[in-house]
């Protein structure tokens, strides 16, 4: 039985859901694929790959953060955003490496948690605002898509018409950390990015399609969050940051103060 869960959701996009609970994508074209992150990592996930695809991968990280960058170490070399490195020293480091195999072998996986933490960063290409990955007979776009991170980049399979949107653009937003953009700027490049040609987008932490009319609902939570109608929000790690929520229906922004101006 494969560790990762995997649904096609196009002739060329698969998603891979780590049990870890974060998702990944892999688009596959005629002559090269494309994987958007890789998840933890605990597991390897190439042999999964290689089960759907034999052609010469691309690796793009949507941004820097461990659940979705640390599973691309498995590799020699990927593609980010020069504005997450700082991010992505901070959540790859050995100490944080060795906690997830740890957390890991607790939850029955075989792991070296030494072995795990002590991997050798691969190569690092810097990505562009509209750089093309042509796969054969479908394309990749790169999306900027600051906000959760300043580098969170989204990827767009122009001819499915989907949006890879990962963590960049959800129902339950965080822009609370020290990565993150203001609530302001995240509203223009959720404007921005709308303006795109695409149907559906799919994101990191849930399952269903979304309508690309799902934008519009987020940018009215983005542009309408305030600080006097949030309630504070203590989440992992967030109540170390003071962070609150804004919130209307199933559409929420988590910020700080920093991040909404107050």
């Amino acid at each position: 039985m494969s560790y990762y869960k995997i649904d096609q959701l196009a002739p060329t996009v698969y998603r891979f859901h780590d049990p870890f609970s974060v998702n990944f994508f892999l688009v596959v074209g005629t002559d090269k694929a494309l994987l958007l992150d890789a998840g933890y990592g605990v597991v390897p996930v190439l042999p999964e790959i290689r089960e759907i695809t034999d052609k010469p991968l691309e690796l793009v990280a949507s941004h820097g953060h461990v659940d979705h960058a640390n599973g691309l170490f498995e590799f020699d070399a990927f593609w980010m955003h020069e504005a997450d490195m700082e991010v992505l020293g901070k959540h790859t480091t050995v100490e944080w490496r060795r906690n997830l195999a740890l957390e890991a072998i607790g939850k029955g996986i075989e792991i070296d948690p030494e072995v795990h933490a002590n991997k050798p960063c691969p190569k690092i290409n810097f990505l562009t605002e509209g750089q093309i990955f042509d796969l054969g007979d479908v394309t990749c776009e790169v999306v900027a898509m600051p906000g959760h991170t300043a580098g969170s980049v989204g990827i767009l399979v122009k001819e499915e018409r989907i949006l890879l949107a990962c963590d960049a653009a959800s129902h339950m937003i965080w822009l609370w950390m020290e990565e993150s953009a203001p609530v302001k700027e995240y509203a223009q490049m959720l404007k921005r990015v709308y303006e795109l040609e695409f149907d559906y987008f799919y994101t990191g932490h849930t399952d269903w399609k979304n309508e690309k009319k799902e934008f519009e609902k987020l940018i009215r939570v983005a542009e309408a969050a305030n600080f006097a109608e949030s309630e504070e929000y203590n989440e992992y790690d967030a109540a170390n940051a003071e962070a609150y929520v804004y919130a209307e229906g199933d559409t929420a922004v988590v910020f700080s103060k920093r991040t909404i101006g107050a």
